[in-house]
């Protein structure tokens, strides 16, 4: 996963089952988040260039 945008917009967190499936010849394109399976106390995955400098 690197574009942070797609990473909001499926709301996808640290420990998330997701739906997968082919796009293109080979790399896998993420569907859908099973939120039902979300573990309580997931947390929000932040790419390392979006992070503020401290």
């Amino acid at each position: 996963m690197h574009n942070q945008d797609f990473i909001d917009d499926l709301d996808i967190r640290i420990g998330d089952t997701i739906k997968v499936y082919k796009s293109g010849e080979i790399i896998p394109k993420v569907r859908c988040v099973i939120k039902e399976k979300r573990p309580q106390d997931s947390q929000a995955f932040y790419h390392w260039r979006y992070l503020p400098c401290m």
